[in-house]
């Protein structure tokens, strides 16, 4: 790269990461979506590779897109916390959430004006990344992590576990296919903590323990990515993959489900966990969750 890329376009790329979307970002920035649109495409040229996915109105990251993603949360979140050491730190009423990006775009993004209806004394700042925040230095009240619950120093509140369940793209499997066949292909993983192949080939009756290949991805986003490729099957929650197997971009082989071996879970110190502006967004959240997922 041979020149720094204009501040708008990393603003509007960094607001669409952030909302898990391009129309979100543009109402956000007050621009219009292709605006938003035209600034992440002169940033894509720039770097020389695409940032988002684009599948008909959807947006999601590529793999480049998520380490960008970080570097420019932590870059804005480092002006943010500048602009508060000289006295324009933010409301004490606003609550500060963090959540991965396949939680954000099911469930948050677009239901909390919602909350704001309910709760108009409290201002959202939503943060969608796939790290896990330091709440020791980051202005984060509350984070949605998946996992298994167990993180020293927080407290958590399970939301709930998905059903998981092994897709593909078309043609990946042969017609007629068995369990044994979908054990004999490539599988894509998760790196870190996530459901295994393992559990689901068991519950499949495939007769083996173990998939033949197995390749393992940092992001769920890259995961993804190499499945619509057409490069493996992969697991994936039910909940999050309807508009993909709507649009036929990704089949389910077969119609077995299996629920996750981890969840998502509400997360904080415990100082914050009660705040009331916490609490009633915990119990919105909840209520939420469970109109959507049962």
């Amino acid at each position: 790269m041979t020149r720094r890329p204009e501040l708008k376009a990393l603003e509007a790329f960094e607001a669409a990461a952030r909302l898990g979307g391009f129309q979100k970002a543009a109402y956000e920035l007050g621009l219009t979506r292709s605006a938003i649109s035209h600034q992440i495409r002169v940033l894509e040229d720039l770097i020389g590779e695409p940032m988002f996915i684009r599948t008909g109105g959807a947006a999601m990251l590529t793999d480049a897109g998520e380490r960008l993603a970080r570097r420019t949360s932590t870059a804005f979140r480092e002006i943010e916390l500048g602009l508060s050491e000289v006295g324009l730190a933010r409301s004490n009423t606003a609550l500060r959430i963090s959540a991965p990006p396949h939680f954000a775009g099911r469930f948050l993004t677009a239901r909390i004006s919602h909350f704001r209806k309910r709760n108009p004394a409290i201002e959202i700042k939503l943060s969608i990344e796939t790290r896990h925040v330091d709440f020791d230095n980051d202005p984060v009240d509350l984070a949605v992590r998946f996992g298994s619950g167990a993180w020293a120093g927080l407290r958590t509140e399970i939301l709930f576990r998905p059903r998981v369940t092994a897709v593909c793209a078309p043609g990946v499997l042969p017609a007629g296919a068995t369990p044994r066949d979908l054990a004999l292909q490539t599988w894509l993983s998760l790196s870190v903590e996530g459901d295994t192949p393992e559990r689901f080939l068991q519950a499949a009756g495939s007769g083996l323990v173990k998939p033949k290949i197995e390749l393992r991805f940092d992001t769920f986003v890259a995961a993804l990515q190499a499945a619509l490729d057409g490069q493996g099957v992969m697991l994936a929650p039910v909940e999050t993959m309807q508009s993909l197997f709507a649009s036929g971009k990704l089949i389910r082989p077969f119609p077995l489900e299996i629920a996750a071996g981890h969840g998502f879970h509400l997360v904080a110190p415990p100082a914050r966990f009660d705040q009331p502006k916490a609490v009633a967004f915990r119990r919105w959240l909840h209520r939420e969750v469970r109109s959507l997922v049962g």
